[in-house]
């Protein structure tokens, strides 16, 4: 129960920090997702929430359940998640390091076990 309610006071404190940092709001975000990213320096959790929220789905990164369930099923990896971040330049290829895609790997983890 306590890792449950610190994952989500983490979620909640990253959320806020998202529409902080981007100048946006969540209503914003939904409505023009292309400013989310104008420096190709999203953090892991920024890219994660993101696909999982539908705002990366023009550049071929599924979302929500079907994001889950392809990780879940090996149809995708965390670092051909993050290599077609890079590709469609949402990431500059200058974060596809070991940490980068561990942290990654370990939101999509958290995604399944929600």
């Amino acid at each position: 129960m306590k890792a449950s309610l610190l994952t989500l006071a983490l979620i909640f404190t990253a959320v806020i920090n998202f529409s902080f940092v981007n100048h946006v709001s969540a209503d914003e975000a939904a409505i023009v997702p292309s400013t989310l990213n104008r420096s190709n320096t999203l953090t892991p959790f920024e890219l994660v929430f993101g696909a999982y929220q539908g705002h990366f789905q023009n550049q071929g990164i599924p979302n929500g359940t079907t994001l889950v369930f392809d990780y879940q099923m090996g149809r995708l990896s965390a670092q051909e998640f993050v290599e077609q971040a890079i590709k469609t330049n949402l990431i500059s290829s200058g974060l596809n390091t070991t940490g980068y895609v561990n942290a990654v790997d370990s939101l999509l983890r958290n995604l399944i076990s929600r």
